[in-house]
């Protein structure tokens, strides 16, 4: 953790140094000589500065924020700031929390391949300790919820459309010249209106057919929209390189991501307004891994899971122990069949624990007899798989044996997991955004949740066995 605080400690000095360069640059320096010691390369390691926040809070505030839920939300920061405990805990250690933006700011940049160190760590922990021998594995898979809104055509391309043209109106922040839309407040007005005429009518079967009429006007609008918009990035593309050449490269940086979401706005907008004419018009469905689902999370995709509310958002695959630890989560976009994630969530679990299960238990969402064949030649003895699918895969024999019977009874604890995570530590609903950085939030509140159930499972342990009722 402590390395990658270091290198987002480095890469913001370089930018800076950078920074000093340029100003020097568009100057005329009254001391040459001081001037040229201040632009000499920095070694590798940072050097003494102002003081840096340990890793060691940042870890601390890191499973605080997995136990809330958000390294920004108000949970958080009511625990991290009212906290008599955990104050007292870091006085004793020398230590005070930093402001709490800062906080968040930090937690988030620990990096995955940390987080899954510290998983490794604390479940090698566990074992240490006696709390579980992971010799059993649950499987499972749950829809959670992006940080978006329901996506419908006529909404996510107004959306489109007015971001790209409100971060146009904020190059002039940079010294760049605005984007210039002609009309853009009248056609953003009349796009917007449509939409929001469109979505005020409600939905059903046969809603394309009803409100074409409305659909056409609103596609009238948002195509003439279009065109301002292509001939004004057009003329934006002509001078931006030139013009990025003078401002100072923390900005310069700033502005290049921002000039590529105007454009990328742009290209969604128009090319989601073409699935939509060919929707409404021709009955052509576009598939949904090739539509923009979400305006704030692109990595977001249609998860529909036995039957229940569909969401956009994720589905993450979770492996858990007998004790009711999490040994693995895998998380990947789209709506992947639970058979194709077995075999690498039950691998990833061997790696984080060190022990290959001799039991494993399972739905049938996962019967497959490639993902059978693959678990026995991980060593995996018993492969329980429930439901009439798993019942045709593993026969009659394997099917009334009591040691399946055994795990098919247990499997339903996983469903009490799910449960405890997303009502607990807010699983169901990430703050964060993009596959990369949800799979992080995710880790860390299996962390938090993890460390609460050591608690618990500790409990157990020392407490006396209760008296049975015969005697």
């Amino acid at each position: 953790m402590a390395q990658d605080l270091e290198a987002a400690a480095l890469k913001d000095k370089r930018l800076r140094q950078e920074d000093r360069a340029f100003e020097l640059a568009c100057s005329v320096p009254l001391f040459p000589n001081a001037d040229a010691e201040a632009l000499k390369p920095f070694a590798d390691g940072l050097l003494t500065g102002r003081p840096r926040t340990p890793a060691l809070v940042v870890f601390i505030a890191a499973m605080a924020t997995g136990f809330t839920g958000s390294a920004y939300g108000a949970a958080s920061r009511t625990l991290l700031l009212e906290s008599v405990s955990l104050h007292a805990l870091l006085g004793d250690l020398g230590h005070k929390l930093p402001a709490d933006n800062t906080l968040g700011t930090l937690v988030n940049r620990i990096s995955e391949s940390t987080l899954s160190l510290i998983h490794r760590a604390q479940l090698a922990d566990f074992l240490k300790e006696g709390l579980d021998t992971f010799d059993e594995l649950t499987v499972d898979s749950t829809a959670i919820k992006a940080s978006s809104c329901w996506p419908t055509d006529a909404n996510l391309i107004y959306r489109h459309f007015e971001r790209s043209c409100r971060l146009g109106e904020k190059l002039s922040r940079f010294g760049l010249t605005p984007l210039n839309v002609v009309c853009k407040k009248v056609l953003l007005k009349e796009v917007q209106n449509h939409a929001r005429t469109i979505a005020l009518l409600g939905g059903g079967p046969k809603r394309a057919q009803r409100l074409r009429h409305l659909y056409d006007q609103f596609y009238q609008s948002a195509c003439r929209l279009a065109n301002k918009l292509i001939d004004a990035t057009h003329a934006l593309s002509l001078n931006v390189d030139k013009e990025l050449l003078n401002i100072k490269p923390s900005l310069r940086q700033q502005a290049e991501l921002l000039i590529r979401q105007i454009y990328q706005d742009g290209i969604t907008a128009i090319t989601t307004i073409q699935q939509s004419i060919q929707r409404v018009h021709d009955g052509i469905s576009t598939k949904a891994r090739e539509k923009v689902l979400s305006l704030a999370d692109t990595s977001a995709a249609y998860i529909e899971k036995g039957g229940r509310e569909p969401v956009i958002g994720y589905k993450p695959q979770l492996a858990r122990s007998a004790a009711g630890f999490v040994t693995a989560i895998l998380l990947e976009e789209g709506n992947g069949a639970d058979c194709l994630s077995l075999l690498p969530l039950v691998e990833r679990s061997i790696l984080n624990t060190g022990i290959t299960p001799l039991k494993t238990s399972k739905d049938d969402g996962y019967a497959s007899k490639v993902a059978l064949e693959a678990m026995h030649a991980l060593g995996i003895d018993l492969v329980s798989i429930s439901g009439a699918k798993g019942k045709a895969l593993l026969g009659d024999d394997h099917w009334s044996h009591p040691d399946y019977l055994e795990q098919r009874c247990k499997r339903s604890a996983v469903e009490s997991l799910m449960f405890t995570l997303k009502f607990n530590h807010n699983f169901g609903r990430p703050g964060r955004r993009g596959v990369a950085a949800v799979r992080s939030e995710l880790t860390l509140k299996i962390l938090a949740y993890n460390f609460d159930h050591a608690r618990l499972v500790r409990g157990r342990k020392s407490s006396p066995t209760p008296l049975s009722m015969a005697a």
